[in-house]
């Protein structure tokens, strides 16, 4: 019995249809394994010519830019600056009462505010000039009373260091204060006191105050700020 055989082979598809006889014949099987190793191979070129080499990337990692610092503005000398100087403001007291079971007022128990805190110029060698003083400096406020009689916190003063032979002058021009020594300090300007609580004003006659302070200002001054200049060098027979 004989069949026909079209080859799988697209490359033999023009090839006219062939004969085999579908028995037991080696002729038969010999020509079938050569048409696959035909078609394997076409396979394999197949895959490799769609699949086109990529060429050696020349690309290179970018050179590490150091980072550009930021500058600080311009250092200039001064030596003569107005500022106003205002201390912290002090805490507020508190009006609360100890509350108890079945008392619901058993006593005040309002805390007192903290201070304010004072601004201080402090003499050193580590300034020159005096750009970096700032021309309103204000100190930092005390904190407000808490229940329980628990007091506000005080606030710590505000320090800035200035050169030595720095000169303070009222606005009447009058020479207030003058720094000649390292470490020497200057109070330009005082914190307010704290407010005191309800738990303060408790007495015999009054066993439940309802009246609480609040907490007072800080000074505010003005001073010309004057640096004294001295010459280490002097010219002689000009």
């Amino acid at each position: 019995m004989f069949c026909r055989v079209t080859p799988l082979v697209s490359g033999l598809s023009r090839a006219p249809n062939l004969l085999w006889n579908c028995g037991n014949c080696p002729g038969v099987r010999q020509m079938q394994h050569d048409i696959s190793l035909i078609v394997l191979h076409r396979d394999f070129a197949t895959a490799a010519a769609a699949t086109p080499q990529k060429p050696p990337s020349t690309a290179r990692p970018l050179r590490r830019i150091r980072g550009v610092e930021p500058t600080n503005a311009a250092e200039y000398f001064e030596d003569w600056k107005e500022i106003v100087v205002t201390g912290g403001s002090g805490g507020n007291g508190i009006c609360s009462f100890l509350s108890l079971p079945y008392t619901e007022y058993a006593g005040p128990d309002g805390g007192d505010g903290g201070n304010g805190g004072h601004v201080i110029f402090e003499a050193t060698h580590n300034f020159n000039s005096l750009n970096h003083v700032s021309a309103k400096i204000t100190g930092q406020s005390g904190t407000k009373g808490r229940s329980k009689d628990m007091h506000g916190k005080s606030a710590p003063p505000t320090v800035i260091q200035v050169p030595l032979g720095t000169l303070f002058r009222d606005q009447n021009d009058q020479l207030v204060k003058e720094l000649k020594r390292k470490g020497e300090r200057f109070v330009a300007a005082r914190g307010g006191a704290g407010g005191r609580g309800n738990a303060f004003f408790k007495s015999n006659d009054l066993r439940a105050p309802m009246v609480r302070e609040n907490g007072g200002l800080g000074e505010t001054k003005t001073y010309a700020v004057e640096l004294r200049v001295m010459a280490h060098v002097g010219l002689v027979n000009v």
